[in-house]
């Protein structure tokens, strides 16, 4: 049972979501009654004056300019779990340290394989290298998970899975990925405290060590069972998704409706074809359809617009639109670098990425560490929001005991009964543009 179906934890959020302040927060919390030790949260309060994000972070949220997006849009946060409170109580302090790693999309793990090799940056170098000295001299912590999963896509076609040794593996695997994880390790090997003191990188590993460190993880991601298990998640994730913005697309070139009558038709599309809810791709579609200059990262989608490859451009936006549940992932899974609490950073050149990670603001984030159950509540409750737009009735309905238990008779798309649903999508999709 998802434990976010049980009242007691049901309750807890809905206290957590309305919570300005931390004595909001514990009242809130006292709902477990003690019966949920592994179940964690990090909320956003209004009435809270504690600063969690460190300043080479922070400086870069406040500026218009900035290319670091941390996953919470606010340095007002408060983290709660049950062996929190009881230091709490017994304690009277609570002393906990917090990851705020940073993540990389590809072409800035690209431009990282540059820097480290001393190969020429281009125009990118006057964005690049202020933002590297800044986390240099900060020690913030590098997660490369992320890239790892993102290039499944580059990996797959060439990868020897019946490879009898992680070299050969390793040996398979596509050589720009290979160059760029390596130069990834050998970038984070640099010694802060020495960087801060003569402004030269000092790595405390060699080029050979960190090669070995990328060989190792990337066997242990791509050819355990436990890796596999952690990618088919993601992939299979990811097709939904895809499958979801191809539907989004298709009602929005197939007909002159209204923003309100598009989403109408999209909560059916969600219903009979994807199978399930998706808050965050709900609210993003209906914004869209009321405006699609909202969503900036499908603008070279566009009815009458060139067909060619089109299938690999929406495959491509669509492990974009995933990106915040990479993240997510990531702080419910302990993956953070063994610390209590891990709030995850993206850096992005890419304004139309930003964003679109920018456009849902979260209010709190509530996980259980062993199973690695996760739930995201917007800022701007999701049911207030469809209401305000005119869509109360529609979300009532979908959300209804009889709409519910035809979703939940059905079984969730497999990748085996997923792929004939998108290819006729897509096919429906290409015949309206």
């Amino acid at each position: 049972m998802n434990i976010f179906n049980n009242s007691d934890v049901s309750m807890c959020i809905r206290g957590l979501s309305i919570a300005d302040k931390p004595d909001d927060v514990r009242k809130a919390w006292a709902n477990l009654k003690g019966q949920y030790p592994n179940l964690s949260s990090v909320i956003r309060l209004d009435d809270y004056d504690r600063n969690v994000l460190p300043q080479s972070v922070k400086k870069y949220t406040t500026k218009s300019d900035n290319y670091l997006v941390p996953y919470f849009k606010s340095d007002k946060l408060y983290f709660i779990d049950d062996e929190m409170v009881k230091n709490m109580f017994i304690k009277g302090t609570n002393v906990f340290p917090i990851d705020h790693s940073v993540m990389m999309d590809s072409n800035i793990c690209s431009y990282i394989d540059s820097l480290v090799r001393g190969k020429p940056l281009g125009t990118v170098g006057s964005k690049l290298l202020p933002i590297i000295d800044d986390l240099l001299r900060d020690g913030l912590n590098f997660d490369f998970l992320f890239y790892m999963i993102e290039n499944i896509k580059n990996i797959l076609p060439s990868a020897n899975f019946s490879a009898n040794s992680k070299l050969e593996f390793w040996m398979s695997l596509n050589i720009n990925f290979r160059k760029n994880l390596v130069s990834l390790h050998y970038f984070s090997s640099i010694d802060s405290k020495e960087y801060r003191k003569t402004l030269r990188p000092n790595f405390l590993l060699t080029y050979r060590q960190c090669a070995r460190r990328a060989i190792d993880a990337t066997f242990g991601l791509y050819m355990t069972s436990e890796g596999r298990s952690y990618l088919s998640q993601f992939a299979d994730f990811q097709r939904v998704v895809l499958l979801s913005l191809i539907g989004m697309l298709r009602i929005n070139f197939s007909s002159n409706k209204n923003g309100r009558n598009k989403m109408l038709e999209f909560f059916d599309f969600m219903h009979n074809k994807v199978g399930i809810y998706m808050e965050r791709e709900a609210i993003l579609a209906h914004e869209y359809f009321c405006d699609s200059k909202s969503l900036p990262i499908l603008k070279k989608i566009q009815k009458g617009g060139n067909k060619r490859k089109l299938l690999k451009k929406l495959d491509n936006i669509a492990w974009d639109m995933i990106t915040p549940r990479l993240m997510e992932r990531l702080m419910s899974s302990g993956l953070g670098g063994g610390t209590d609490y891990f709030i995850p950073i993206f850096m992005t050149f890419d304004d139309d990425l930003k964003h679109m990670l920018e456009s849902f603001q979260v209010k709190l984030v509530a996980y259980e560490k062993n199973s690695g159950a996760f739930l995201s509540i917007p800022e701007y409750n999701s049911a207030d929001y469809f209401e305000d737009a005119g869509l109360k009735n529609c979300t009532d309905y979908f959300f209804s005991e009889t709409k519910k238990k035809e979703r939940q008779a059905k079984s969730l798309h497999t990748r085996a009964s997923l792929l004939p649903v998108l290819f006729k999508e897509y096919r429906k999709l290409r015949h309206a543009m």
